[in-house]
């Protein structure tokens, strides 16, 4: 079989220019090319071994070379599909954390504007592109795109269309596109590419900078357009340092596990081709008689041999049992190093529930995903705060950076119980705001939608009970059960105030 490709993570693509200009965009674009094709390579590599096509289907064998079964056991597609399904369990949310708009309602609020433009622009989908791309290559980009002013017409009024989102969101392919950082010590990013290939090779490339957006034609020449959006529309998601797919560091143990499955398979298939070795027999001196022997052979189901004659199969068999304990520890050291619960743990125990998340590796895949979840948001807060001032721009939405959070609301181990319970404490606390009780409950996956929505109930049974104390003022008649007189004793200041 081939050897294991050496894999180490992407390469940070830098340049030394102090500002990039049509100038010197496409000398940029030329000498960043060179280190973005190697990294296009091991992405295009890990891309295609995620999809099955890994080195075990080119394995050769020098010996009884018609048995080469190729066997994958495509364990880097379970790692990355549990990867992004765990740390996306749940959309991403954006959450108030201002938590002081006493008359925000959820028409009027700025943020649930922006979330529901969000999700008409197809950003959960695009949340789990992005998560996709990390798990598989150990890098992800994402692109905000304003749409044509005739496509969008900014809000007369504090409600606005859930449909109008005044900007599309891309995930194009790294394969294809790339960031360029400053090699100076703030290591900013520069310029925004990305590329598209002719039927021919010939390049032509979209390079972005803050204030300008340039084409680049296979032969260097540059158009020039002015950038809407203040700032590099494409934002790059690493995941990690070394910028490492979460299946990459454990490629090896993979080829070895689908070497050692593929041997299994040969050796069950040379048993049941084994080659029947006759001494002593004499079956005969022309074709004919041979071919008589071994209809007789077959029809009879055994041989009538002279004395001292013999019979058997030649055969290599492989010891399933040793090679099944060979496999279980290769695969589990793929889980370890990759922060994943190993499924086959524990059986029939009465451990605790906190016990079985320890021992089984659950807490490992939290740890793991915690940290992926704090590279995420880093990138994220770059996306969320050029969002936030295009839409300021475009359709008059009035927030602050650091008024809008960001939320991973996985719910893998929630305790419901106990979530309720620290609920109610929270909104029966006078120094606890009622939306940070939602934000911190855990309960809800929006806890400011859920809060919005939760006010305007709340508000509305308020109102009902003053308007029927009021009707019982005015009637003579006086609520007789506990009920109705805690709702009269509670609203009578506002009554008698109106």
């Amino acid at each position: 079989m081939a050897d294991s490709r050496e894999l180490h993570g992407r390469t940070v693509i830098y340049t030394d220019e102090e500002e990039v200009t049509a100038q010197n965009v496409a000398d940029v674009i030329e000498d960043a090319q060179k280190t973005h094709d190697a990294n296009a390579s091991d992405i295009g590599y890990l891309y295609a071994y995620y999809k099955g096509d890994q080195p075990i289907l080119e394995r050769e064998k020098t010996y009884n070379t018609e048995i080469n079964n190729k066997v994958v056991v495509n364990r880097a597609k379970e790692i990355s599909d549990f990867k992004t399904g765990y740390l996306l369990s749940a959309p991403i949310q954006y959450v108030d954390l201002a938590a002081n708009d006493s008359d925000e309602t959820a028409d009027s609020s700025d943020l649930g504007s922006l979330c529901a433009w969000m999700r008409s622009a197809g950003k959960e989908a695009s949340d789990l592109e992005v998560a996709f791309w990390q798990s598989v290559c150990g890098t992800a980009y994402r692109m905000l795109s304003p749409k044509d002013a005739g496509d969008v017409q900014p809000p007369a009024t504090a409600q606005r269309d859930d449909t109008d989102a005044p900007f599309d969101l891309f995930v194009p392919d790294p394969r294809y596109t790339y960031v360029v950082y400053s090699s100076r010590l703030s290591h900013r990013p520069m310029l925004g590419v990305t590329y598209v290939e002719d039927s021919d090779g010939n390049r032509t490339s979209y390079a972005y900078t803050a204030d300008s957006m340039f084409t680049v034609d296979k032969d260097g020449n540059v158009a020039t357009d002015a950038n809407p959006l203040g700032a590099i529309p494409i934002v790059e998601y690493p995941h990690g340092v070394s910028r490492e797919g979460d299946f990459e560091p454990v490629v090896p143990v993979l080829d070895a596990i689908n070497t050692v499955q593929s041997n299994r398979v040969d050796g069950v298939e040379q048993v049941v081709q084994s080659i029947l070795v006759l001494s002593g027999i004499d079956i005969g001196d022309s074709d004919d008689e041979e071919s008589a022997f071994w209809t007789r052979l077959r029809e009879f189901g055994g041989l009538l041999m002279p004395e001292g004659a013999k019979a058997g199969y030649i055969s290599a068999v492989l010891d399933q049992g040793q090679s099944q304990t060979l496999v279980d520890s290769l695969y589990d050291s793929a889980l370890k190093v990759c922060g994943m619960p190993n499924p086959k743990s524990g059986y029939n125990t009465s451990d605790t529930g906190a016990a079985v998340i320890l021992r089984d590796g659950w807490s490992a895949a939290e740890a793991v995903a915690t940290r992926t979840e704090t590279w995420f948001k880093r990138s994220e807060r770059t996306f969320l705060d050029m969002a936030i001032d295009f839409c300021d721009t475009a359709a008059g939405l009035s927030l602050r950076h650091g008024d809008v959070g960001i939320m991973f609301p996985r719910r893998n181990y929630t305790n419901d119980t106990a979530n309720v319970d620290n609920f109610i404490k929270l909104l029966s606390t006078d120094w606890v705001a009622p939306e940070q009780a939602f934000e911190h409950s855990n309960m809800f996956p929006d806890p400011h939608s859920e809060f919005l929505r939760a006010k305007a109930w709340h508000d509305q049974q308020e109102s009902e009970q003053v308007d029927a104390v009021i009707a019982n003022d005015d009637t003579g008649v006086q609520p007789d059960d506990a009920v109705g007189a805690a709702r009269q004793r509670d609203a009578q200041p506002t009554a008698t105030g109106e």
